[in-house]
């Protein structure tokens, strides 16, 4: 992480578009909970109650089987800006130039920011 552009970095409002005929990828826009979503949250607390195993090798076997790839090649991050970050850092350097979604989550363009990188709007 580029500790000057740490510096500069500032608090991103949340966009969100008003015209029906983009597509917003900002966060948050669906307002609807899918089926079974609660019911899941539900079960699941009792574990929250835990901390897992550090190297999570159950949801790494779960994941890696989902989608077709070894459980080593499975990285856990605590949330999605985490995975965000992870994947930011792993590939840009100061001074390179990131493509970045229109309208989007305003995170992705920060933490290129954050990288010494510019983002580029498409």
């Amino acid at each position: 992480m580029d500790s000057d552009a740490i510096r500069r970095g500032e608090r991103v409002p949340h966009g969100g578009e008003t015209d029906r005929d983009l597509l917003d990828f900002s966060a948050n826009t669906n307002p609807r909970t899918p089926d079974g979503v609660a019911d899941v949250y539900t079960a699941a607390l009792e574990d929250s109650r835990r901390y897992p195993d550090d190297d999570y090798p159950d949801f790494r076997a779960a994941a890696g089987e989902f989608v077709g790839c070894e459980p080593e090649r499975v990285f856990p991050t605590p949330g999605g800006l985490a995975a965000i970050r992870l994947a930011m850092e792993t590939v840009l350097e100061p001074g390179d130039e990131a493509l970045v979604p229109y309208p989007s989550f305003g995170e992705y363009a920060r933490e290129v920011r954050l990288q010494g990188a510019a983002p580029r709007f498409v």
